[in-house]
């Protein structure tokens, strides 16, 4: 064992020293062992890692850097996102009593749960865990601020006109000033530490145990994976000056912003029809009323949001981002992005030979998970679409979870698959998970469940359940004035039924989708809800989402004008 040891020693000696030629770390500690937070030692585990590591980490860089690489070039930056330090921002690391493990005649510092990710994945788990166990919890971030709240970084940063507010990434919300951060100093408890800045870049989970990028090795009871997921690059050719971004994080939109308020830049171009893109646009557009900034949004599809609402209402949604002075061009597939080196413009090449003359292109084509942790651990990935394989309790290995947009789980209520990358399930996951962890048995059945705003404000929707245009839809909308009801009007088609629901003699063509509900049917039962213009609908349509999947059928397609009726307050019922 002794002269085994001596061999791993010098192997993990030339392995810090490879490791810190290759990073650029010289004079830093980089993959060597024994590190600051590690009693020293000989193991047979030291020399597991060390040979796993002389042979994989060349690879491991190798991916790694290629993993942060890739990040920062469709991020444009640097992958550290930065919120202003303030009170509720600043780090905090409260005393403790530091805890150990043995292992193999070695001690590492223990913590029982570790949560790798800083977002809201991450945070809902703390909220969860910190007021139900007094064990130690460690928060590892490779962001070098606290989790905050994603959403706003599309919307109502944007509509927000004080500079002063938008300084700290505050906004004016139903009359109340809001915040984009979401840990204030009262979540670290004695028993919880956060580290920022700090990358992890191996778990090894039969020894429950991860490698931090400083060498430090740590001990864990059980670890959740909440790393997220990243914004997909364009893959066409286009030039690496900057000029060509992502967007995703609160660095991206204090960037993208002084992008717009440049008076050079005139024009920026938005590619992508999705959530992200459409509310961009919309973004931008209500800002470069100050700036003379205008705004082309490009779709491949043949109309925005192709992906979850109907035809009709995609190509009216498409129509009305028209009239606020958005260039939506529908059916563009980009080729290829050159620069004018004479007009220090962007030239955006289409497949049907047209070109598009801009000042700035933003990227919004989806998102990958984040999931180089989980191939570095040996885990299982989704081949569908790239998550970590979790069951129904989200649990990957007898100590490893994953939550969030990087989780691939098992939903029995659906018997199906899902990885949702949307704030909503972000927030349940983690929850459900650190339930989990903790011992309790539980049943996750909530919806996936997402919201927005478009057009100034104009039209505000939420959706619930599996909303995928492909099912049968049935749309219920009121018509005209919401007083005097009278019989509905029967459906009309098979696959976009219309229903309207009368509420006086008089109708205008912009009043036509003014509110209503669209549902998804499959097999004679509802499976997805979206709610237009009619606020608080979440929890009655996840009700009624609940009970398609108890077997309730709507075999008359009439009979959905009563499924949420109008004309009461939604919010009170």
């Amino acid at each position: 064992r002794h002269r085994v040891s001596r061999v791993g020693e010098k192997m993990f000696g030339v392995l810090g020293r490879f490791a810190r030629f290759q990073t650029g770390q010289v004079g830093r500690r980089a993959l060597h062992v024994p590190a600051r937070n590690v009693i020293r030692g000989r193991s047979l585990l030291k020399v597991a890692v060390g040979v796993s590591a002389f042979v994989a980490v060349p690879w491991a860089l190798s991916l790694t850097q290629t993993a942060e690489a890739e990040s920062e070039e469709e991020q444009g930056k640097s992958v550290p996102q930065t919120i202003p330090e303030t009170a509720e921002t600043q780090e905090v690391k409260p005393a403790r009593e530091k805890k150990t493990r043995k292992l193999d005649g070695e001690e590492f510092e223990h913590f029982e749960y570790v949560i790798i990710g800083g977002g809201v994945a991450a945070y809902a788990a703390l909220k969860e865990m910190k007021d139900k166990t007094t064990d130690d919890i460690l928060i590892i971030s490779r962001d070098n601020q606290i989790p905050y709240f994603r959403p706003p970084l599309s919307k109502e940063l944007w509509y927000e006109d004080s500079d002063e507010l938008l300084a700290d990434f505050s906004y004016m919300e139903a009359g109340k000033k809001q915040n984009i951060s979401l840990m204030p100093k009262e979540d670290y408890k004695d028993n919880v530490m956060f580290l920022q800045d700090t990358t992890v870049v191996n778990i090894i989970p039969d020894q429950r145990v991860l490698v931090l990028k400083s060498g430090d090795i740590i001990s864990y009871g059980k670890c959740l994976i909440a790393t997220g997921s990243y914004a997909k690059s364009l893959d066409v050719p286009h030039p690496q000056t900057g000029r060509v971004t992502t967007y995703r994080t609160a660095t991206d939109y204090r960037e993208l912003e002084e992008v717009v308020r440049d008076p050079e830049v005139s024009h920026v171009t938005v590619i992508g029809g999705g959530l992200l893109g459409t509310e961009l646009a919309d973004g931008i557009s209500k800002r470069g009323e100050t700036t003379n900034t205008k705004v082309s949004l490009l779709v491949k599809e043949q109309g925005v949001l192709a992906k979850y609402l109907p035809d009709y209402l995609s190509s009216f949604l498409t129509a009305e981002l028209k009239k606020i002075g958005i260039d939506v061009r529908t059916e563009s597939v980009v080729t290829e992005i050159t620069e004018s080196l004479e007009e220090g413009k962007l030239i955006v090449h289409l497949k049907d030979g047209s070109q598009l003359e801009t000042d700035h292109v933003v990227v919004a084509v989806g998102a990958r998970p984040n999931n180089f942790l989980a191939k570095f651990a040996g885990l299982e990935l989704d081949p569908e679409n790239e998550g970590i394989l979790c069951n129904g309790q989200f649990q990957a290995f007898s100590s490893l979870y994953a939550a969030g947009e990087v989780a691939s789980y098992w939903d029995r209520s659906s018997q199906q698959r899902k990885r949702i990358a949307h704030h909503f399930n972000s927030w349940t996951s983690g929850q459900a998970a650190a339930k989990y962890m903790m011992g309790k048995e539980d049943f996750f059945h909530d919806q996936p469940l997402f919201w927005s705003k478009l057009c100034r404000g104009k039209y505000r929707y939420s959706a619930a359940g599996d909303i995928n245009p492909e099912h049968q839809t049935v749309g219920v909308w009121l018509k005209g004035p919401v007083e005097n009801p009278s019989v509905p009007v029967a459906g009309e088609g098979e696959q976009n039924a219309l229903i309207t629901q009368e509420r006086s003699n008089t109708w205008e063509e912009s009043s036509a989708y003014e509110k209503g509900f669209v549902y998804y049917i499959k097999d004679e039962k509802i499976v997805g809800i979206l709610a237009w213009n009619v606020p608080y609908a979440e929890s009655v349509a996840v009700r009624q989402i609940n009970y398609g999947r108890a077997g309730r059928k709507y075999e008359n397609l009439e009979d959905l004008v009563k499924a949420i009726p109008f004309g009461y307050d939604v919010e009170e019922q």
